[in-house]
């Protein structure tokens, strides 16, 4: 599959079933558990894109709508093709599992004539022997199957990556557009309101909350956020693009050095840096969460949320003795608010060090 001009093809060899095979797989065998864990999630496909629409209210030029639509419109294609490729995986591998079956069943019907002496020894070693290669086959034929499946898997997460990517640069590249004059304008009016009370020897976390706090109250709908921080103002989730601009603000104000790989507009894009540079706190799955959190995170840190497909970051503005914690986040109910919550809250993941 190519998503416009990026390659999201399999580009696997197909498994094909063996000719007058009889075979099938026990119901516990992988190919069913794969089955259940492997089905392409069209929730998860959004989730993925962070829900990238164009806001018909946003004043992002023409050009840069239908580019963005057009990826949308052949992703959605795209994925089609792949949920249908991999249900005639899983009709073979059930077909083969009731082959595998009838195999079974023959083995056993020549094994009981074998002990019983009422066939001959010999024709039943042979017809043993001959049931034992087929079955054979029918094992590699599955197993191929899985590795295509597998490997359809990861072109699907694939084209994902590359259709969002693709989606950020398009998005940037309308430098020209009204809404990027918007962007700059009500942000640069918001960020000079605190700019001159930030310095380093404030500290970098500090800096962080500050200018995260400085739009509390003036960022209050979707389509001021997308505006003031989400990529070309495209109309998106943007708790994530809230996260990347505070901390390069902060970056360029307090002239520290912005990490390296940092910035995403997706949760899932910060939580992956903060695991690959050694920055992630988890605290899912953990019995002392208050202890983790009161003795390892600090203001300016961002805190990561996620509920089945859906996921939420945002700024650490305060941590007590007793794990809870204050924050600062974009697309909080629309708009950028300060929040409270215990060491408990529910479906927190983690932290991700910045301070």
């Amino acid at each position: 599959m190519t998503v416009n001009g990026v390659n999201g093809s399999a580009g696997t060899k197909k498994a094909t079933k063996t000719d007058n095979t009889k075979t099938s797989v026990n119901k516990d065998n992988t190919a069913k558990k794969t089955n259940a864990n492997s089905q392409i999630d069209s929730k998860t496909v959004e989730d993925s894109l962070q829900s990238y629409e164009i806001n018909d209210t946003a004043n992002v030029n023409s050009a840069l709508q239908s580019g963005i639509s057009g990826i949308k419109t052949q992703l959605a294609s795209a994925e089609e093709s792949s949920q249908n490729e991999m249900k005639l995986y899983y009709e073979q591998l059930e077909n083969l599992r009731e082959q595998l079956a009838e195999i079974n069943e023959q083995a056993r019907s020549i094994s009981d004539l074998l002990r019983s002496g009422a066939s001959d020894a010999a024709t039943c070693q042979s017809s043993l022997a001959a049931l034992r290669g087929q079955r054979n086959a029918i094992y590699e034929n599955i197993n191929m199957m899985l590795l295509n499946i597998k490997s359809l898997e990861s072109s699907v997460q694939t084209t994902r990556e590359q259709a969002l990517n693709t989606i950020n640069q398009l998005a940037n590249s309308a430098s020209s557009s009204t809404v990027n004059a918007v962007t700059n304008t009500s942000a640069a009016n918001i960020l000079s309101s605190v700019k001159s009370n930030i310095n380093s020897t404030n500290g970098f976390g500090n800096a962080i909350c500050q200018i995260g706090n400085a739009f509390v109250g003036k960022i209050n709908t979707d389509a001021q956020g997308n505006a003031a921080f989400s990529p070309g103002g495209v109309s998106q989730a943007w708790c994530a693009d809230f996260v990347t601009y505070v901390v390069k603000k902060s970056c360029e104000i307090t002239g520290n050095t912005l990490p390296a790989g940092f910035g995403s507009s997706a949760v899932a894009g910060i939580l992956a840096w903060g695991k690959q540079n050694g920055r992630f706190i988890q605290t899912s799955g953990q019995a002392n969460k208050a202890q983790i959190i009161a003795q390892n995170v600090k203001p300016g840190d961002l805190f990561v949320k996620q509920e089945g497909g859906s996921s939420h970051v945002g700024i650490v503005t305060k941590v007590n003795s007793d794990g809870s914690f204050e924050t600062v986040e974009g697309n909080s109910s629309d708009a950028v608010r300060n929040r409270s919550y215990t060491a408990n809250l529910q479906n927190l993941t983690g932290f991700v060090k910045m301070s």
